[in-house]
């Protein structure tokens, strides 16, 4: 991103000419080594453009979660080339829903999405920052009075000067300007090809997320991108779980033999792609009984009659293990046993439940569960881990491979863990009620699976009660 600042009279840099395609030709330079630049307007005023890194900008912000997840790949692209005349790539989605749009700052990215807020939706843009004199055609485009106080009304998106924690609270009538334009240029980001040749959304799996994020994630961006005639796979071999795994229990697509660089985008960084607000924002349930083959959906349906039995059940989820040792924040954080019990004695009573149905990983979790709600408890018999075999920052996959060292121990304990998993998430959904600790994807999973059934459900990670929406 290239920011504005006051001219330097004590040192030499390249100056350019102001006009459309300055901020063009300032990044060309910047692929080169250079950082800032003189900029003459033509009409005797001087500025200089300062190119600061998207990520850099990103992770050195106050705000950027203090999680070692997120700091694995760029969150933000760099955007040294994009094309804002490009319409077939550019997305107008983030300016739904407002009639202005109101930015604090002028520097390189809400010049052009100022322009391309007025050109593609007609708001009204303002501005707080003075600077934008600089812009001819943004000049007139100043706030004044109360105009400049009114931005929190429901109409109008703020885009701010620092950055936003939009995209991990899911608001996004405040953004913040890397935020907004990768929004705006998400498909440029995403290819290069013409969108009238791509076939295939090929995605990338960390190694280190489970099988309920990569079915959620799978689930997302396929409704999401299929209406635009893409076909979204996995490509083979790039989770942690052997792909003979995941096609005998699940329907998942893996990128088919014709699949190249001319007709697939290949996802290899999902973050950037995640806290989108299209991706974010979505409502449809992403997965559903379609999502496993028919033979492990009814297995799990017998076993679930089985349990059940025609008791009341409360369902509950507690993430805790390595949701603790990464610092998870905001509404995924994890919360203590302790802190739940009143509201769960709470529903218990108003409720009337036979059980609960717990469903976690943490065997400390379950050990509070049990003291505290005796011969109320059941769960799936599953390997389970304490927090003390953790080191900080340790996810779940390393505490795996340190137990099942050997690749044909390892690919059959996760065959069984995983079986398990979903047995757990499947009963969860089933249940009459529902409470989570956090947000997570097993409990975005069991809401989706419930397909509306849950009377009530309830987050202690951000202390809301809610019928069917995540």
């Amino acid at each position: 991103m290239l920011i504005i600042k006051e001219y330097d009279t004590e040192n030499n840099y390249r100056t350019l000419k102001l006009d459309d395609g300055v901020f063009h030709r300032a990044l060309d330079y910047v692929k080169r080594g250079e950082e800032r630049f003189h900029v003459e307007t033509g009409t005797g005023d001087r500025f200089d453009l300062e190119f600061v890194s998207n990520v850099k900008w990103t992770l050195e912000s106050k705000n950027f979660p203090d999680n070692p997840l997120f700091r694995e790949k760029p969150f933000y692209p760099e955007y040294y080339d994009y094309d804002e005349t490009d319409r077939e790539k550019l997305s107008p989605e983030p300016f739904e829903g407002y009639e202005r749009v109101l930015f604090e700052d002028a520097n390189e990215y809400t010049v052009v999405l100022a322009r391309l807020a007025r050109e593609l939706t007609g708001l009204k843009v303002e501005f707080l920052d003075g600077n934008i004199k600089y812009f001819p055609d943004l000049a007139g485009c100043l706030a004044k009075g109360a105009a400049a106080e009114s931005a929190d009304d429901g109409k109008t998106l703020t885009v701010t000067r620092e950055l936003s924690n939009a995209p991990f609270i899911g608001k996004y009538s405040t953004m913040d300007s890397v935020g907004l334009f990768h929004n705006v240029f998400i498909y440029q980001w995403l290819t290069p090809l013409p969108m009238k040749s791509i076939r295939y959304l090929e995605i990338m799996v960390a190694k280190s997320e489970g099988i309920g994020s990569i079915l959620m994630l799978y689930g997302r961006t396929r409704l999401i991108y299929e209406k635009l005639g893409w076909q979204v796979v996995i490509k083979p071999g790039s989770s942690r779980y052997p792909d003979s795994f995941l096609q005998k229990y699940f329907n998942i697509t893996m990128t088919p033999a014709d699949s190249d660089e001319t007709n697939t985008i290949c996802l290899t960084n999902y973050y950037s792609l995640l806290f989108t607000r299209a991706v974010r924002d979505f409502k449809l349930p992403e997965i559903t009984e379609d999502a496993f083959k028919a033979r492990f959906l009814s297995d799990m349906k017998e076993y679930q009659e089985a349990v059940f039995a025609g008791k009341r059940v409360l369902g509950i989820l507690l993430r805790g293990s390595d949701y603790i040792t990464t610092e998870m924040s905001g509404t995924s954080a994890p919360i203590k046993p302790e802190v739940m019990f009143s509201k769960i004695h709470e529903w218990m009573d108003e409720e009337r439940f036979d059980k609960i149905f717990l469903a976690t990983e943490d065997q400390d979790m379950l050990e509070k569960m049990c003291a505290e709600f005796p011969g109320k408890i059941i769960c799936v018999s599953q390997e389970r881990y304490r927090l003390d075999e953790f080191k900080p920052g340790m996810t779940i996959s390393q505490v795996d491979r340190q137990r099942h060292p050997t690749e044909e121990d390892y690919e059959e304990y996760i065959e069984d863990l995983t079986v398990n998993y979903f047995y757990a998430i499947f009963l969860l959904s089933r249940c009459d009620c529902f409470m989570t600790s956090c947000h997570c994807g097993g409990s975005n999973m069991a809401v989706s699976l419930s397909g509306g059934r849950f009377r009530r459900w309830y987050c202690f990670g951000d202390g809301k009660e809610r019928n069917y929406s995540i």
